[in-house]
C-alpha cells in the first residue's frame, strides 16, 4: 500500500509541474509579437504544439499506480481531495 501512494505522490508532483508549464505558456502568449497579417507566427505555433504535447503528458502521467486508469477526470469532478481511484478503488493518500 505504501508503494502506491508513494507512487501516486510523485505522480502528482509531475502532474502539477507540467500544468504550472501550462499556465506558464499560456501567460507567455501575451508576449508573443503577432504578425500584422493576422496569421500564426513561428513562435505561437510552437506554444500551441507545446501546450497540446502538455496536456497529452497530463492525461499520460497522471494515472492510477495500480489499474491504470486515468485519475485526471476524478481530480477535477471532486471538490474534496482525490483518495482513491474511481475504477478499482485502491487508497491513494492515507486517511
Amino acid at each position: 500500500m505504501k508503494a502506491i501512494q508513494e507512487k501516486y505522490r510523485k505522480r502528482k508532483a509531475v502532474y502539477f509541474s507540467l500544468m504550472a508549464a501550462m499556465f506558464g505558456i499560456i501567460f507567455a502568449f501575451r508576449f508573443v509579437p503577432h504578425p500584422e497579417d493576422n496569421g500564426l507566427s513561428p513562435v505561437e505555433i510552437f506554444l500551441v504544439a507545446l501546450l497540446f504535447g502538455i496536456v497529452m503528458a497530463m492525461h499520460a502521467v497522471f494515472r492510477c499506480p495500480k489499474c491504470n486508469a486515468s485519475l485526471v477526470p476524478g481530480f477535477f469532478s471532486s471538490w474534496r481531495k482525490l483518495r482513491c481511484c474511481p475504477k478499482c478503488g485502491v487508497e491513494l493518500t492515507e486517511k
